[in-house]
């Protein structure tokens, strides 16, 4: 009886225990549930990369990791594994932890380092430090961030895609190759490791002060004379994030802007279809949308966007929306950021100093010597700097309202570039709370303008919201006729040099 009692018991006790985590876990198992696989246990202490993303309800980028795993360099049995020029440039630590346009921004120079070096770049996946709303801690205990393809964000040669319209300069062994074909192609044993700081000290400048055109010429020689063919270069950045953002980086244009990596820019095919499905939101009244954002087949209920649009490439920008001003307008934690950046005075960043005064003839004299580029042959664009100081106002406080102006300077500012070109919607990139966005909208109808949309309009697949970044940037680099943003951003310094290296007047880019 007692006996009897006891697993009475212990049958209640566990039956108790295991409600009570389902009521803790039950929204965590019931997407298994629901699609009929196998039940998770949340509290595993081994979760698969597969099972953590179902968890946290994490988007799968299926089909952005199946594009990517069938991009012709990736195939091992072919001749291009066995082939002898086949030499691969990986850099591990690059600004892993920074937000996603200075990542961008290094591994748009990282690739072209490569390029420069004569290998192929193995671009990695994005891992942002957080993500809201997607949720990044698991029920055990452990950290399982958000995981991004690049092809998710971007195509073109940065993400593997063909470095020249033309097959015939096509080199496949050239391409860049995911981190995941790394590992496939370059054992650990094959790998030639260099040591960052090593290398800096032996070419004897300072790396967080030495001109662009420099550091990366020393670094393609030495990557190009080695023979190994697959070289990691590891403990840090070659290009660290304060260089890049700096005018120090400048002086490379002449060769940058020529390169494949900004002459071939696309936005991924994510992107396009998410423009695609919004673009009476962006442009109401647009009859037909361009067709670079038409699908290139009949679409079906699932959609696979890799399948059914093309990538967005920078080149349509010579066919944007009419009368679309692109606004980018950062908010959140960039007011306190604003107060040292106007504090300090610090430059704008990276490729918003093209309008800096004085700076173009250095850079110039700089290029030549270590590039080749340069002299009074090379193109330089000459940005509007927009730093002025109205009367009454300090430097610090000017510096401050260019770098978060407040709605009435949004407001005059548009309406400035409304006035020199015929100008009538607008789209806004901003990180700023619902009211104040409702509140700025408000305004830009008071004046005058026939339709204002932003990213909190937009209708967008957890996927495409992921990148939202890049959907945004899209609108700006791609679809917008003039575009104002911030100079010390690299979201807004990326927009410029995407316009920029499609050979975009310079005059409809402004900042605030």
């Amino acid at each position: 009886m007692r006996t009897r009692k006891r697993l009475l018991s212990i049958r209640l006790a566990l039956i108790s225990a295991a409600c009570a985590l389902f009521l803790l876990y039950g929204d965590l198992l019931l997407p298994s549930l629901s699609t009929g696989s196998t039940k998770i246990n949340p509290l595993s202490s081994s979760l698969s990369n597969v099972e953590a993303v179902q968890l946290l309800g994490h988007p799968t980028f299926k089909d952005a990791w199946e594009y990517e795993r069938k991009l012709p360099q990736h195939k091992k049995s072919s001749r291009i594994v066995a082939s002898s020029t086949r030499r691969y440039l990986r850099i591990p630590h690059a600004s892993w932890g920074t937000g996603w346009n200075n990542v961008f921004q290094e591994q748009l120079l990282n690739a072209y380092l490569a390029h420069m070096s004569d290998r192929a770049y193995v671009f990695p996946d994005y891992i942002p430090r957080d993500h809201v709303p997607f949720p990044d801690m698991l029920a055990n205990g452990t950290r399982h961030m958000l995981h991004i393809p690049m092809n998710a964000f971007v195509a073109g040669p940065i993400a593997g895609g063909p470095l020249f319209d033309d097959p015939a300069e096509d080199i496949i062994t050239r391409r860049s190759i995911s981190d995941k074909w790394w590992e496939a192609v370059c054992p650990r044993e094959q790998v030639k490791v260099l040591n960052v700081f090593e290398v800096h000290n032996s070419f004897g400048y300072d790396a967080q002060r030495v001109e662009g055109a420099e550091i990366l010429t020393r670094w393609a020689k030495k990557l190009k004379d080695l023979e190994e063919p697959c070289v990691s270069v590891e403990e840090f950045s070659i290009l660290h994030y304060g260089l890049i953002g700096s005018p120090w980086i400048v002086s490379i244009w002449p060769s940058y802007v020529a390169s494949p990596f900004l002459q071939n820019f696309a936005w991924s095919p994510l992107v396009t279809s998410a423009l695609f499905s919004n673009i009476r939101i962006i442009a109401p009244g647009q009859i037909t949308p361009p067709i670079y954002l038409r699908p290139i087949r009949a679409l079906s209920l699932q959609v696979n966007s890799y399948e059914s649009f093309r990538p967005l490439r920078a080149s349509s920008l010579r066919f944007p929306i009419s009368g679309l001003l692109g606004l980018h307008v950062r908010r959140g934690d960039y007011a306190h950021h604003c107060v040292m950046l106007s504090g300090g005075g610090y430059d704008y960043n990276a490729w918003n100093n093209l309008g800096k005064p004085g700076l173009v003839a250095n850079a110039s004299a700089v290029a030549q010597r270590w590039l080749g580029f340069g002299g009074e042959s090379a193109i330089w664009p000459k940005l509007a700097e927009d730093r002025d100081v109205p009367d009454g106002l300090s430097t610090q406080d000017a510096l401050y309202q260019h770098c978060y102006p407040d709605i009435a300077h949004i407001v005059k500012r548009s309406a400035d570039a409304r006035a020199k070109a015929p100008l009538t919607r607008i789209f806004i990139a901003t990180n700023g709370e619902k009211d104040w966005v409702t509140n700025l909208t408000r305004a830009l109808y008071d004046d005058g303008w026939e339709h204002v949309s932003t990213l909190h309009d937009l209708k967008l697949t957890p996927e495409a919201y992921a990148v939202s970044h890049a959907v945004d940037m899209g609108i700006l680099s791609v679809l917008a006729e003039e575009f104002i943003g911030v100079g010390f951003s690299s979201l807004s310094s990326n927009v410029a040099q995407i316009r920029l290296g499609t050979g975009l007047d310079e005059r409809t880019i402004h900042f605030w």
